[in-house]
């Protein structure tokens, strides 16, 4: 915004740059001029743009996961605390996502596969979740999604009945690993995520005890 006026006095400048003026002219003024600080403001507008993209594509970058693309652990945590306080009536779902036997693939086929099998896995949760979910790699071959306000249990089993499914397509080599899921709904005592996490996490213990490849309910 360019202010010009035939008010020459220094408080209404003031004001004028105080309430977000990028610039004060006073008539008469010259053509010229008027132009180069016009062009002048329209360069310092776009440049300022540009450093703020750039610095959200840095923040961005800070919390993903680099071989995934998923949230990265920090910023998991991060913004599953931020929804439960934002929403704290709402029903959400904490899921946490495990392969079984992935040292195998590791060992049998190397790292460079192993990468490729992780991504293929974390693509694959990723899918299915909203865009207002949260999901996140939480380590090696540990992934963990937050269902944001989920009023209805059979959403989650609807999920991840279709995760099996797709694991059913996968080659040979691909099911030396299937994945064991324990998730966790929320209540009227439990709405911490530490206390989601450890439920969750228990869930995970309960499905790798019962044989792995499959997926429990935390229950009290």
């Amino acid at each position: 915004m360019i202010v010009i006026t035939v008010q020459d006095n220094s408080q209404n400048q003031v004001d004028a740059l105080r309430l977000g003026a990028t610039d004060y002219i006073v008539k008469p003024f010259v053509k010229e001029i008027v132009e180069y600080r016009v062009q002048n403001a329209i360069e310092m507008s776009n440049m300022m743009r540009k450093i703020a993209e750039e610095k959200r594509q840095l923040q961005l970058k800070s919390e993903r996961d680099l071989l995934t693309g998923l949230y990265n652990k920090i910023a998991t945590e991060e913004r599953i605390i931020s929804a439960l306080r934002e929403y704290p009536d709402k029903e959400h779902v904490l899921l946490i996502f495990d392969l079984d036997n992935f040292k195998q693939v590791n060992d049998s086929y190397g790292h460079e596969y192993g990468d490729k099998c992780i991504r293929r896995y974390a693509d694959m949760i990723g899918s299915l979740f909203r865009s207002n979910d949260i999901v996140g790699r939480f380590g090696g071959d540990e992934f963990i999604a937050f269902m944001n306000t989920v009023s209805d249990k059979s959403v989650i089993q609807r999920k991840l009945e279709k995760l099996f499914q797709r694991l059913n397509e996968f080659t040979t080599r691909e099911k030396m690993t299937t994945i064991s899921v324990g998730y966790v709904m929320t209540d009227e005592t439990r709405r911490d995520y530490k206390d989601l996490f450890d439920a969750a996490d228990k869930a995970l213990y309960q499905a790798k005890t019962n044989g792995k490849n499959q997926y429990v309910e935390y229950c009290d």
